[in-house]
């Protein structure tokens, strides 16, 4: 049974003016992205992805939800790791 009418995460992006909006993303697109994303990679099961974006950031859920559907590993970087501070733009 679905409920399309939840939705399953929120991407806030700043506008022009400055004030975030919330993206609300259902099953159904998040399914939509995720096949994209791993169609477009080739990932498989005996890949691993690192995941050095923070949680917020809209490529992150690709790589969650992709790894999730294709079977992939998730490395997933600390703080303090160089590839996290370059997400960050530091």
């Amino acid at each position: 049974m679905r409920f399309p009418e939840l939705h399953i995460f929120v991407i806030y992006a700043s506008r022009s003016t400055g004030h975030p909006k919330g993206v609300q993303h259902d099953d159904q697109n998040a399914l939509v992205e995720t096949r994209a994303y791993s169609n477009a990679t080739h990932v498989t099961a005996d890949d691993e992805i690192s995941l050095c974006a923070p949680l917020s950031f809209a490529m992150s859920v690709c790589n969650l939800y992709g790894a999730l559907v294709d079977g992939t590993s998730i490395d997933l970087q600390r703080r303090s790791g160089q590839l996290y501070r370059a997400a960050e733009g530091r």
